[in-house]
């Protein structure tokens, strides 16, 4: 009666476990079946993140962060509905790590580092240690000296807007 046409490649019969549904999958556990994010679409999400933390590119870490939020924000409301609560943990870990990473090739310079880490509250031996490191970017992000200067507040209070802040 409304004259569609059946688009025979999209069209199938299978398994909720087996089919994605609008960037959900499914999954069944003992209370039946529940929605979760497709990994495509977390695959996608990755991919706009890495983009715009490319640390290739020019932008500061102000200009990143206001790029991001409307990026997270528009993607954690429309997946809202499914189980994902340690997806969220882990792409914000992903995120701030790649934060890190721009944030410490925006330094360039050893003596840049070695100001800012001062800056943030690490003592100067310290500092001028792993200002003067040759560990690469992602290395250095996982290090205990950024983790623990760059942490989750000093994201905040820079403006991320998290994933599981917009989630919960």
């Amino acid at each position: 009666k409304l004259k569609l046409k059946v688009n025979e490649r999209k069209t199938r019969i299978s398994k909720a476990r087996e089919s994605t549904l609008l960037g959900f999958s499914f999954y069944s556990d003992k209370e039946g079946y529940q929605i979760r994010i497709a990994k495509k679409s977390l695959k996608r999400i990755k991919e706009k993140v890495k983009e715009i933390t490319s640390r290739r590119k020019p932008h500061s870490l102000e200009q990143r962060l206001t790029l991001l939020a409307p990026i997270i924000r528009g993607w954690v409301n429309y997946f809202k509905i499914a189980k994902a609560k340690s997806i969220m943990q882990r792409l914000d870990e992903w995120t701030r790590t790649r934060l890190r990473m721009c944030a410490w090739k925006q330094w360039k310079l050893i003596r840049t580092k070695v100001n800012e880490l001062i800056r943030l509250g690490v003592e100067k031996i310290k500092a001028i240690r792993y200002g003067l490191t040759r560990l690469k970017y992602c290395r250095i992000a996982h290090s205990p000296i950024l983790q623990s200067t760059l942490t989750n507040e000093y994201f905040c209070r820079q403006g991320y807007v998290s994933f599981m802040s917009v989630y919960t």
